[in-house]
């Protein structure tokens, strides 16, 4: 466990450090020590740890979007999808049934 002493009017406190990028806590550890600390809060810090969780799902979502709209070649590759689309070339894509039994 990460640990950061407190020096304070003499005495010494030791106290749970949260994990941050430079501690090379696996995804696992980091899910498992979140999970526990949220187990620890009152109703209403539980409410508004899931507003900021909520928040930063969508700041992903909408990164990961940015991300793509940004890519020139995805674009590119995204409107001529939907042209075929739009002209019936079913040739061009693969039915779900197909990408499942690859799967």
């Amino acid at each position: 466990m990460n640990e950061v002493v407190v020096v304070g009017r003499g005495s010494m406190e030791i106290m749970n450090k949260l994990p941050t990028s430079g501690d090379n806590m696996s995804t696992i550890e980091c899910r498992e020590k979140v999970l526990t600390k949220i187990g620890m809060l009152s109703e209403s810090k539980l409410k508004s740890a899931l507003d900021f969780v909520e928040y930063l799902t969508e700041k992903e979502e909408w990164g990961a979007t940015q991300e793509i709209l940004s890519d020139g070649n995805a674009m590119k590759n995204i409107k001529e999808a939907d042209e075929a689309w739009e002209d019936k070339r079913e040739e061009e894509f693969i039915s779900w049934e197909a990408v499942r039994k690859d799967v």
